[in-house]
Parts: structure tokens; sequence; C-alpha cells
């Protein structure tokens, strides 16, 4: 995209930055950077007043193939196992000791 470069020559100062043209991307920090902030603040004030973990569990590479011809079984059984799995740590009294609430969403 390019940029360019802003100077000041008056009275001896020799301040310069670059400045990149604007790309128009979304991720971009510079073009969409507070639209960003906006949305995270939005976000920062819907979180429940609570402590939570956000928990990522994945399917091991040698069962995906698997895990792609026999859908409902699969994901029926990771779920119900990560839940199950989930919730007996959060019982055990060294992690959190108590019940959780568990939100799962199955990304494919």
């Amino acid at each position: 995209m390019g940029g360019h470069l802003e100077a000041c020559d008056e009275n001896g100062c020799d301040y310069h930055r670059y400045s990149y043209h604007s790309c128009k991307n979304r991720n971009c920090p510079k073009c969409h950077g507070a639209d960003t902030k906006r949305w995270l603040a939005k976000r920062r004030r819907e979180l429940l007043p609570v402590p939570y973990f956000h928990v990522t569990i994945t399917i091991p590479q040698q069962l995906r193939r698997m895990a792609r011809s026999h859908q409902d079984k699969t994901y029926a059984i990771l779920m119900s196992t990560a839940a199950e799995a989930l919730q007996t740590l959060g019982d055990d009294p060294g992690y959190v000791g108590g019940r959780l609430a568990v939100l799962a969403v199955l990304h494919t």
C-alpha cells in the first residue's frame, strides 16, 4: 500500500515519521484500530463479573478422518466427554472446588 514520510524542517527540527497508507483491511490496526477498541469495550461490558476460563479441546490428527466420516457420534462423544472432564476438574477442590457452568460450542 505504500506510505509517506512526514518531516519537520522548521528551526533545525529533524522530526521524521513514516505513515502507511490505509489498506481498508478489517484486521489492520491502523485502519480499524479505533473500531476494534470500541468493539472490545462493548464486549467487556457484556462479561459477567465472575472468573471464567476459555478452554479449547481438539481432536488428534490421527482421529480426524474417522471424525469426518462419523460426525454425529464423534462430536457427541467429544462434547459429552469434554464437559465431563471439565466438571471432574471443577469438582476437585485443588482446581475450582464447585460445579461449573459450561457453554460448549462446536467449531468444525
